[in-house]
């Protein structure tokens, strides 16, 4: 089985790091259509089809990463996010997003999604709305101080899953298509995106890997690939550290 061949149309988006830039209507299509789905990974089909659908779309977008990390009502989604009665997360005025918030929001959609199924309230879980507000601090590893991360912490998507029974860790070699991956770069830079592949040298040693997030390399949402070994121009403070590279399979343990 695949993915039906969609070309999907990006917003722009832009600027890591910058309070707030200018938009523009489209960017170039994108199509991640072709991948197999695992047996073995029933959410799999779910999470690519959200990022191969609209549904994560506005009408208009820019990227923003907050320097206020005490906003505890915007959580870079590109709607806004109810749960329960309550609204967790709000849209900011310039429509922005990042990566924890993009691949929170899609989380939290295919989760959503399901739990109506299991339950008519679409309750996650037995999880409340403050439960839903921890989760997002830990995919977010909100509130820590990057300069002393260590596991559990900083594996981020995967510390979230694997805390609420929404889903474990597994090891980096087994990622599939469509699981989530936290990671840190040489730098100490982190960053939240869905895994596709594996970028393999000539002799079949893995060398890189491509992903969808929101990142500035891709002016927002967009396929983009980075390595764990430097690559022609590409700088070595932005090498990818294989030690630091966490994968979180979504499996929610009443779906078993």
């Amino acid at each position: 089985m695949h993915l039906s061949q969609k070309l999907i149309r990006y917003l722009v988006l832009a600027g890591l790091g910058i309070i707030a830039i200018s938009c523009t209507a489209t960017s170039p299509n994108i199509n991640i259509g072709g991948i197999p789905l695992d047996k073995n990974y029933p959410f799999q089909g779910q999470v690519l089809s959200y990022i191969e659908g609209d549904s994560l779309l506005t009408a208009e977008a820019c990227y923003y990463w907050p320097r206020n990390t005490g906003d505890t009502t915007h959580y870079g989604t590109t709607k806004p996010i109810d749960y329960m009665g309550e609204r967790i997360s709000d849209v900011w005025d310039n429509n922005g997003t990042h990566c924890v918030g993009i691949t929170w929001q899609l989380v939290m959609g295919v989760l959503q999604d399901w739990a109506v199924i299991q339950d008519s309230s679409g309750q996650i879980l037995d999880m409340t709305p403050e439960d839903i507000r921890e989760f997002a601090d830990m995919w977010f590893v909100q509130g820590s101080d990057l300069s002393t991360l260590a596991v559990p912490v900083e594996m981020g998507s995967a510390y979230a899953l694997s805390s609420y029974g929404l889903g474990y860790r597994v090891p980096m070699k087994e990622a599939r298509p469509g699981d989530f991956v936290q990671f840190w770069r040489a730098k100490g830079s982190g960053h939240s995106c869905i895994f596709l592949h594996w970028i393999n040298d000539g002799r079949g040693k893995i060398i890189g890997f491509k992903y969808w997030s929101s990142q500035p390399q891709t002016k927002g949402l967009g396929v983009d690939t980075e390595y764990f070994v430097v690559q022609d121009a590409y700088e070595a403070d932005k090498v990818v550290d294989k030690n630091r590279f966490y994968v979180g399979r979504l499996m929610p343990i009443r779906s078993n």
